[in-house]
């Protein structure tokens, strides 16, 4: 992977077939994927070549704990991270879609302060019309103890029980946090495409969050715009490992119903 700014870069070969609508190699659609809290792009890699192998050029990141939890670290770097893709595409003006692919709150979180920010500024709004749909694995939840249990299985025990020492506190200031990223999460004017992963059995982000979340968002927006899929044995990010034809065919069935919505 080429680093480039923050996200890392990786293009698609250009043996790859192109996607339907594309006539060129530089209309390409962009895959904008974030990794789950504490991840790494030998984690993120088989995602990467999952949306390479579709002709996808993807640009990635996986969050670092701390900016997940101290959220000015990750508000500045996605200014850096729109002024990148901004870039892509005015280099490459042919290409008019981005998807998102999303996991784990560390993800989610990016994720939301990306949409606050094309909803609302007016430098980045422009961005808003290529977003074709949103891939959701593993989040959301907005009960901050399942962040304490995040940050014990992403940062170790002695950040665990840091934050346990401050808990107090640290609820006061994540409660507000909490509250805006289910709001960007359920914003009205995502009228695209979501596709919802999740499982039984996963214990950070529970079966009763995400289907909560979907319900939420199905009354923003247009609720044949929301699709999911539970499974009954995968533990949180594990899906695609544990089931990696169904979770490819979930995928594609998204863009079966990005490419219906689009004509």
């Amino acid at each position: 992977m080429v680093h480039t700014n923050y996200l890392y870069y990786k293009a698609c070969d250009e043996s790859a077939p192109l996607p339907d609508g594309c006539q060129s190699h530089s209309a390409r659609p962009v895959c904008w994927l974030y990794g789950w809290m504490g991840s790494n792009p030998k984690h993120v890699s088989k995602y990467v070549e999952l949306w390479n192998n579709k002709g996808y050029n993807v640009y990635s990141y996986c969050p670092k704990s701390y900016e997940v939890f101290f959220q000015p670290s990750l508000t500045w770097k996605t200014n850096s991270m729109l002024d990148q893709i901004s870039c892509h595409l005015s280099s490459n003006p042919e290409c008019k879609t981005i998807i998102f692919h999303c996991f784990s709150n560390g993800g989610g979180f990016f994720y939301s302060n990306l949409m606050q920010k094309i909803n609302t500024m007016e430098e980045y709004k422009h961005l808003h019309s290529y977003i074709k749909g949103a891939v959701l694995d593993s989040l959301p939840t907005i009960d901050p103890v399942s962040g304490f249990k995040a940050m014990k299985v992403a940062s170790g025990a002695l950040a665990f029980y840091f934050a346990l020492l401050f808990a107090p506190l640290f609820m006061l200031l994540w409660t507000p946090v909490m509250i805006r990223y289910r709001k960007n999460l359920t914003l009205s004017s995502s009228r695209f495409p979501h596709l919802l992963i999740y499982s039984k059995i996963d214990l950070l982000v529970t079966e009763n969050q995400v289907q909560n979340y979907k319900k939420l968002l199905e009354k923003q927006i247009d609720s044949n715009l929301v699709m999911s899929k539970c499974f009954d044995d995968s533990p949180h990010v594990l899906h695609y490992k544990i089931h990696p034809k169904e979770y490819v065919n979930e995928i594609d069935s998204l863009l079966e119903k990005i490419k219906a919505k689009t004509k």
